[in-house]
């Protein structure tokens, strides 16, 4: 029983229902060898890592002491939260204890309110005996105090101190939270039509222009912003531009970053930072141009020789910040500082493991820390640029962005949080259909008991970092709230399990959060999710995230009326075929050539599949009067099919509707083939256009049109 407690504790989940609607029991030995991994950090079960046999009592009873017993002793929680309709704080008091408290709060802009409560005043919520001693949970109303008017939507410092011989004074925090997260500014009450956002997703290094040298960078995403404002687009969606691996830039999935917190350097645009007027000159020597010109030849990134070239770059641009803004101390240099310092430790322990993993590629460069500051400095601005940019055009939100549902185990992020990480583990997920072996991402979760004993710091930042400059955040594997899958790193530890998370406590951050910074939020809910979490992401006002493919039932796709009103619909996105690989199912003749179809009999099966579901599509269309009735499948130009699905799709009711730039230009090449790494160059994909020649082309533009005149309709 003991053993099942502790399970329990830690949220190992002893079942899940799967793809195929089965009820799946999580055997005995997984949750263990999760529980095992989980609690391997624990300095009191130091050698849990280190043994194969089950874990003893002793080791148990002492876990299940320190999570069930140890809140009980502090009579004020490193953390709570309220809502800001129902304001409330809960502390914990010896059964003993008859003197009166001192309750004081600090709020957000530092103002300071106190008040004294007799115990008579306090609500009688539960106890807990341990230790021959009897400890009682109580709750303050603070609504029906004078403080009610002057609390705001915050975190709060509060303290407590009981008015006894002994005055003994604890501290905590009370996080003040709305309802539901920002939702946007999006219609026009004068317009007699509801005017439903839209915009266009994108894999930001793919853009392609002839100034930028390989990989696609702010300065690019600028001027696709006054593309498509003109347009009347209302936002751009963005692939995560967390950091990556330094050491090497090969690996360049945006989704398996070292620092969530932290941008990519790459998509600076050197050519528009202020100190590149200094080294122009020398940038514009034949060696430099050469270089530049070979790798923005290519059609897909290589970031080795960006990393290189983009890096000595930075090199020649910080050398002439130090020269010419630090020596003169010029507003620019105070502003780096002033960035430094609201930064703080965070920055700094990014930049420290940056210099050791820049040092260890040996490219004799001459950087030292503050270098890496600088870079920080500089792409933040250029983000925050575009944004501004954004919202000067026109645009209702502006930049969406993207944040990955974990980091590596070996960067910056998790090694500033060591203890809520839990490093023994991986995310993953278990067997689907597509993965019938089940995935692993090799990131790394929080450790939930962790992340709370810590106040849920590290959580905070990293959403607060990533909702800075942007008007809308998309929460990739947004069940993560819920629970994560967890593979033990230990392979002999078993296959791994679900483990569950205070998700209503994430759930009013992510809130807060959303609502101080003004960005609405996107939680990518594709694939296992329980029904829990749908209606709590709901109920908070986040935006589900739809894509076209799986809209559909055995019928058929479903009518654009039919779409979830509160969501993001997609065309498609990184993970699926654009539609004119789908539509040529060129995308399963290369699952077969890299070996992810088992067999050509699967293959055929596949593709007599894909025959049906292409002719459900010429159906809806056909039925909505988007194409002609006697359209035929082998003739019809795809360019003309193109434009119905744009038309169809965009129609329908979602609140925010979104289609991949490569969609628009008729690319096959996919984004990225889950199950591949070496196989297949994913996040490698550049465009087949240029800016340039997308301002010119009129099919594209006539597409946009398309699109801003459905989004005009209401169904």
């Amino acid at each position: 029983m003991a053993l099942s407690d502790l399970l329990y504790l830690h949220g190992i989940g002893d079942e899940y229902v799967d793809y195929k609607g089965e009820n799946i029991v999580i055997s005995d030995e997984d949750r263990e060898g999760v529980l095992r991994s989980l609690i391997s950090q624990s300095s009191q079960v130091a050698d849990a890592d280190d043994i194969d046999t089950p874990l003893t009592e002793s080791q148990i009873q002492t876990r299940i002491d320190e999570l069930v017993h140890q809140p009980w002793l502090l009579p004020l929680p490193r953390f709570q939260y309220c809502y800001l309709d129902q304001l409330q704080m809960d502390i914990v008091l010896s059964a003993k204890e008859q003197g009166s408290i001192k309750l004081s709060i600090v709020d957000p802009q530092g103002q300071l309110f106190s008040l004294v409560l007799k115990k008579a005043d306090l609500l009688f919520v539960d106890k807990h005996d341990y230790a021959e001693q009897q400890y009682i949970q109580y709750r303050i109303k603070l609504s029906n105090t004078v403080l009610a008017s002057k609390l705001v939507m915050g975190y709060h410092q509060v303290s407590l101190v009981l008015l006894n011989a002994s005055a003994e004074r604890f501290v905590g925090r009370l996080m003040i939270a709305p309802r539901q997260a920002f939702r946007g500014h999006f219609y026009d009450d004068n317009s007699p039509h509801k005017r439903k956002p839209w915009g266009v997703n994108i894999q930001l290094y793919s853009l392609r222009s002839q100034r930028q040298w390989g990989i696609g960078d702010f300065i690019d995403l600028h001027q696709l912003m006054s593309i498509l404002a003109e347009k009347g687009a209302d936002f751009i969606l963005l692939n995560p531009l967390h950091a990556l691996d330094i050491k090497e830039p090969e690996q360049a999935s945006p989704y398996s970053p070292t620092d969530r917190r932290r941008i990519n350097p790459l998509y600076i645009g050197v050519d528009a930072v202020k100190e590149f007027s200094y080294v122009e000159k020398q940038i514009n020597q034949s060696p430099w141009q050469a270089k530049i010109e070979n790798i923005n030849e290519t059609d897909w990134v290589d970031y080795a020789n960006v990393f290189t070239i983009k890096y000595q770059c930075f090199v020649l641009l910080y050398q002439a910040f130090c020269e010419y803004e630090q020596a003169r101390n010029t507003l620019r240099y105070q502003a780096f500082q002033a960035f430094v310092c609201d930064e703080g430790q965070a920055l700094q322990e990014f930049v420290l493991r940056e210099e050791v993993l820049f040092a260890d590629k040996n490219n004799g460069m001459p950087v030292d820390v503050t270098f890496f500051c600088y870079l920080q400095f500089v792409a933040q601005e250029q983000l925050q640029a575009c944004q501004t940019h954004a919202k000067t055009l026109g645009m209702s939100i502006g930049l969406i962005c993207d944040l990955a549902v974990g980091a590596k185990s070996k960067g910056a992020e998790v090694g500033a949080h060591l203890p809520q990480y839990a490093t023994k583990v991986s995310i993953g997920a278990p067997p689907d259909d597509l993965a019938p072996q089940g995935q692993n991402w090799y990131l790394t979760p929080f450790d939930p008991n962790k992340l709370q004993q810590s106040a849920f710091e590290p959580f905070i930042q990293l959403v607060h970092q990533n909702m800075r400059h942007c008007g809308g955040l998309r929460i990739d594997h947004v069940v993560g709230l819920l629970r994560l899958w967890c593979q033990p790193i230990n392979q002999s530890r078993g296959k791994g399990a679900y483990v569950y998370y205070p998700m209503e406590t994430l759930i009013a951050i992510i809130n807060l959060e959303s609502q101080l910074a003004q960005c609405c939020v996107i939680g990518e809910d594709l694939g296992l999710i329980p029904d829990e979490l749908t209606q709590a992401v709901l109920k908070a006002g986040f935006y589900a995230n739809e894509v076209f493919y799986f809209c559909k039932d055995w019928q058929g796709f479903f009518a654009p009326k039919d779409y979830k009103k509160q969501s993001l619909m997609m065309l498609a996105n990184h993970d699926v075929p654009t539609l004119a690989a789908w539509w040529s199912s060129s995308d399963l003749h290369l699952r077969f050539k890299l070996s992810l179809l088992e067999s050509e009999e699967v293959l055929t099966g596949l593709l007599y599949r894909r025959t049906e579901e292409k002719q459900q599509l010429l159906d809806i269309l056909i039925w909505k009067q988007l194409l002609s009735p006697d359209v035929e499948m082998k003739t019809l130009a795809f360019s003309e099919l193109l434009m119905a699905w744009v038309n169809l799709s965009a129609s329908g009711a979602s609140q925010l509707f979104s289609v991949q730039l490569c969609d628009l230009l008729a690319d096959t090449h996919s984004v990225n083939i889950p199950g591949t790494w070496q196989e297949y160059p994913n996040w490698q994909r550049r465009l087949t256009s240029t800016l340039t020649e997308l301002a010119n082309n009129s099919h594209f533009l006539a597409l946009l049109d398309a699109i801003a005149r459905q989004r005009l309709n209401e169904e």
